[in-house]
């Protein structure tokens, strides 16, 4: 079962975004499963989809641009 990768971003830089999709389209070709936290269309959607997917990843990939 290939490890599984939740991607954090935020959301004032609309670069941030961009570089969160090119991560996880560069994990999904090294065989992970990958979760960016920006997928869902509306806030409510996302913190529960941040909740339910955080129970089952191993691996956390947080960054900010400065």
């Amino acid at each position: 079962m290939p490890a599984k990768v939740f991607i954090s971003c935020g959301q004032s830089v609309p670069e941030e975004l961009k570089v969160a999709r090119q991560v996880s389209e560069w994990l999904n070709k090294q065989g992970y499963r990958t979760c960016v936290a920006l997928d869902a269309p509306t806030f409510a959607e996302l913190n529960t989809q941040v909740i339910s997917e955080l129970k089952g990843f191993g691996i956390f990939s947080f960054y900010q641009f400065c």
